[in-house]
């Protein structure tokens, strides 16, 4: 509040108006008074994204979603009319605009028309939860596959175009990727595995909800009869390393580093009965180093040496959580060698948080805080040598919420938030608006993931919502 008078006006100024501001404000001077009210219009809201209708497998975990224009809106879930309240099995999660409903193990009781209420607008937006019962029509049957190959399990069920499935290999649950794939088409379910390995044999199941099939995989073994050899050339010149298999038509792999190899502009595979080749075009010194051939699980590798060149050491890859720091770091043949950093080809622009540094023969590039905008192929180029690598900067998300806290007076509050990374930077607790200090009132802690907030002592006046925020991540309670 900011009060002031002027030559018999007297004001009295309101800052950061909130709805707890309404309400009659007086005026008194002796036994004079003045009085008015102050009520507030609430700004138009709209509904980004509508509840709407879905459908999950019995046992399945349902996922409700509103989203509004307006962040923290003031509302209640309802199913059937009835508002919900969360338990061990039901949760409400609050993300900024966004407002979810999240059912563990959906039972047939669980269906009905769920609503989600905007309180204080009056805005109501409905969807109705079907839970489904599926049956298996055409079970899965057993499989024999060649080491190297693909293989495809697949069964028939009730319902087409199911996508909340459970797959697992020897009872655990099977991770997908670009090698092994989940496939839904109409009522058939597939678990595609793009190159089979000799330790993909075993037995295989898929669950939908509380109904599940099963079968054995056998895998037909290969050998490597003839593996590769180490390679010496120099920068420009074209080399290929050769490997012969026990079976032709295999799906082998080339690894450089840790990136598959395909053909292009500059690699070219080739496959020839038993005989597989991988010819590196316009060798340059940073592709000196193991190569290595993949057949099924069979492997050989190879060490290809560059002579010449200016760069001793290449760059490698990075993987950091968004505001962590990042360093790519080379050497080069010769310390008095002069470079330049590119960032997806273009010159470098540098700032206070992202600097170069030259130590002897050693080239760094420092990211002292890397934002989401900073993934991108990084290059140091010295003459005709160059070494790229790739930064990708992992958005820090929450892995466990903040929950409501109801404690008695003079007792302690705490709030507990679980990041998927640790060692981020810029964390915030706001109450009010107002960002919190460690203080004789408050203790705020991080032990690795784990972000506490304590408050010391409680009193009625400490009653607020108290938000955590990193960037563009944030929760409530």
């Amino acid at each position: 509040y900011s009060i002031s008078s002027r030559r018999g006006r007297h004001s009295l100024t309101v800052k950061d108006v909130a709805r707890e501001d309404q309400g009659r404000y007086s005026f008194v001077v002796h036994d004079k008074k003045t009085s008015c009210n102050l009520k507030m219009k609430p700004r138009a809201l709209t509904i980004l994204q509508e509840l709407g209708d879905q459908s999950v497998c019995e046992g399945d975990i349902a996922q409700l979603e509103v989203k509004f224009s307006q962040e923290n809106v003031a509302g209640i879930w309802q199913k059937d009319g009835q508002e919900i309240q969360a338990n061990e099995r039901i949760h409400i999660v609050i993300d900024k605009t966004s407002h979810m409903l999240l059912i563990e193990d959906a039972t047939k009781e669980d269906a009905g028309k769920y609503s989600f209420l905007a309180t204080y607008f009056d805005l109501l937006t409905s969807g109705h939860l079907t839970v489904q019962c599926i049956d298996i029509v055409i079970p899965l049957k057993d499989q024999t596959s060649l080491e190297g190959t693909k293989a495809v399990l697949e069964c028939k069920v009730s319902v087409a175009h199911i996508t909340s499935v459970k797959w697992y290999f020897n009872d655990q649950p099977i991770q997908f990727g670009d090698r092994i794939q989940n496939v839904a088409k109409g009522a058939k379910q597939r678990l595609v595995i793009g190159r089979s390995f000799a330790s993909d044999e075993g037995c295989y199941k898929l669950v939908i909800g509380k109904t599940e099939t099963s079968c054995n995989l056998t895998i037909e073994r290969i050998q490597i009869i003839r593996g590769l050899n180490n390679m010496t050339c120099s920068e420009t010149q074209n080399i290929t390393f050769e490997a012969e298999l026990s079976h032709a038509g295999i799906d082998v792999v080339w690894i450089f580093g840790k990136q598959e190899l395909k053909t292009g502009p500059k690699y070219k595979v080739v496959a020839k009965g038993k005989l597989y080749k991988l010819t590196v075009l316009n060798v340059m010194k940073d592709e000196e180093g193991e190569y290595t051939f993949m057949a099924g699980e069979n492997t050989s590798k190879a060490n290809l040496t560059v002579s010449g060149g200016a760069i001793s050491r290449p760059l490698k890859d990075q993987t950091v959580a968004e505001s962590q720091q990042a360093i790519f770091e080379c050497a080069v043949a010769n310390a008095s060698s002069e470079g330049i950093w590119l960032k997806d080809g273009k010159p470098m622009g540098y700032s206070d948080i992202i600097r170069s540094e030259v130590d002897g023969v050693t080239r760094r590039l420092i990211f002292e805080i890397t934002k989401s905008e900073d993934t991108a192929e990084y290059t140091y180029k010295v003459a005709s040598s160059k070494t790229s690598a790739k930064l990708k900067v992992e958005a820090v998300k929450i892995k466990k919420t903040l929950k409501n806290q109801t404690v008695t007076e003079t007792n302690d509050a705490i709030f507990m938030l679980e990041l998927t990374h640790a060692d981020v930077t810029g964390a915030q607790w706001i109450k009010n608006g107002e960002e919190i200090k460690t203080s004789d009132k408050f203790e705020i802690t991080v032990v690795g993931v784990v972000h506490t907030l304590k408050i010391k002592k409680c009193v009625v006046p400490d009653e607020s919502v108290y938000t955590f925020k990193l960037g563009r991540v944030s929760a409530n309670a």
